[in-house]
């Protein structure tokens, strides 16, 4: 970030660069974006962050890679969206103020219309406590912050829409995987 001011009373210029992250060729299906399957069909993600501009930017990304997002700015937000938007996936910031991630997603999985969507945390602490709090709590993947927006691409690029995983009986490798997805190569 650059700032710059002719002086006092002349305003100032602020000049911020952000680098430009392209998906690798491989994470790209034959059939388009990310967020679409070889039958075209795009994941409904919601994304739970207090940080307004935070969550505007994911939805962006995720927007441009062709899934449908949806946003909350607050836990007791998140959970109404999560009831009538039907989510496949729900990304879910730890660190919110009123109700945590935490709770949020033990109220998710209570909750019938939401318990199949996969929910992936998003947390500044990379701890094996927070490693076992966010499973306990009933999160299928945990991302620590600052995300890679690759890594949360290719972790999307895996996951089937709800209305997939219902046309089949078995559990999917994915229900039972529970990976910790850290975006550290």
């Amino acid at each position: 970030m650059v700032a710059e001011s002719e002086g006092l009373g002349r305003g100032s210029t602020f000049t911020v660069r952000l680098p430009l992250v392209v998906a690798p060729e491989s994470l790209l299906s034959p059939a388009g974006p990310l967020g679409e399957t070889s039958k075209n069909v795009r994941l409904r993600i919601l994304a739970i962050d207090d940080i307004a501009d935070v969550a505007d930017v994911l939805k962006m990304l995720l927007d441009l890679e062709g899934f449908e997002t949806r946003v909350a700015y607050s836990g007791k937000a998140g959970l109404e969206i999560a009831e009538q938007f039907a989510p496949d996936v729900i990304v879910c910031v730890i660190g919110l103020p009123e109700m945590d991630g935490h709770e949020i997603a033990r109220r998710l999985r209570r909750d019938p219309q939401t318990a199949p969507a996969t929910l992936v945390a998003l947390t500044g602490r990379g701890t094996e406590d927070e490693v076992r709090r966010t499973r306990e709590s009933g999160f299928d993947y945990r991302l620590v912050k600052p995300v890679d927006a690759g890594a949360l691409l290719e972790l999307l690029s895996r996951i089937q829409p709800r209305a997939q995983k219902a046309q089949f009986n078995a559990p999917t490798a994915l229900a039972t995987e529970r990976e910790v997805f850290t975006g550290e190569a």
